[in-house]
């Protein structure tokens, strides 16, 4: 689903999945109250506050990938295009799903779990 909310009610364990890969894995309350991937961040960021005192104030510009952006991904981190915390390695190689703390598993290499993996590959 895209709808996070949903989620949070209706499953225990969840996968976050960005253009199919997935980036985040853990019970679905621990990833919507403390997100550990970029991407999972800006989802639970996007979820609206029922309270017209909390009215979104910012309003963020959606831009379009295209396949051949995609393709071009394959071979990188899948988010390195729209990270705000892209680094060279995410240029260069592709993260691993790796547990980054208990029963948390991360896609990114903002986790020292996941560059030592790249390291050894």
């Amino acid at each position: 689903t895209h709808d996070l909310n949903i989620a949070h009610y209706i499953s225990d364990e969840m996968m976050v999945l960005c253009y199919g890969r997935i980036v985040e894995a853990g019970k679905t309350k621990s990833v919507v109250k403390d997100p550990l991937h970029p991407y999972t961040q800006g989802l639970v960021s996007a979820i609206p506050i029922p309270d017209p005192r909390k009215r979104w104030k910012d309003t963020v510009e959606i831009e379009e990938v295209t396949f051949k952006e995609l393709l071009a991904q394959r071979q990188r981190c899948i988010y390195s295009h729209r990270c705000p915390h892209v680094m060279p390695i995410c240029e260069e190689k592709i993260p691993s799903l790796l547990e980054v703390k208990p029963g948390r598993r991360a896609a990114c290499f903002l986790y020292p779990e996941v560059v030592e993996a790249a390291k050894s590959k």
